[in-house]
């Protein structure tokens, strides 16, 4: 799937492009997670990379690559897993551009295909809350440290970027 992006570079709107993972673009994904390990970026996924190749044999990690005025490039990954919802990140440099968004829709509407009707996200690091919520996923008010939550994929909708003005 591509997207042209909301923003606007030099005459041009960003292409996000969305997809199932190549076996090469697995290096992309490693190599992003033991930067970000190396660099102590809370919340790195590194230690779950064996997670991540079981997914990946299942033909369930999707990329996201941007071509921009930087030129094309890796900028995030999802690998989903029914049981915990997946592990979702993005690079740093690449986040409140809605590449997330555009990740965590493509992965849910996997799932939901799949017929899994309800998910348990959990949110690790726990800042990752608010961005769940926004895609519509429940949590316990009265436990504000808990970082699990219920996605009803029933009646789940794709979210779609809204425009600033």
């Amino acid at each position: 799937m591509k997207i042209f992006l909301k923003e606007t570079y030099q005459h041009h709107r960003p292409l996000l492009e969305i997809r199932s993972t190549y076996r090469t673009e697995l290096a992309d994904i490693y190599g992003f997670l033991e930067s970000e390990a190396r660099a102590k970026v809370e919340g790195n996924f590194l230690c779950n990379f064996r997670q991540i190749i079981h997914a990946f044999l299942s033909r369930e990690v999707i990329v996201a690559y941007i071509d921009d005025d930087r030129g094309f490039r890796f900028c995030g990954f999802y690998a989903v897993f029914e049981s915990s919802g997946g592990i979702l990140q993005v690079k740093g440099s690449e986040r409140g551009r809605h590449i997330g968004m555009h990740l965590a829709n493509a992965g849910l509407k996997r799932l939901k295909r799949k017929g899994v009707t309800t998910l348990k996200v959990q949110c690790a690091p726990l800042e990752s809350k608010g961005f769940w919520q926004k895609m519509g996923a429940v949590f316990d008010e009265a436990k504000p440290w808990d970082e699990w939550g219920t996605l009803d994929l029933t009646t789940w909708k794709p979210r779609r970027a809204i425009r600033k003005s």
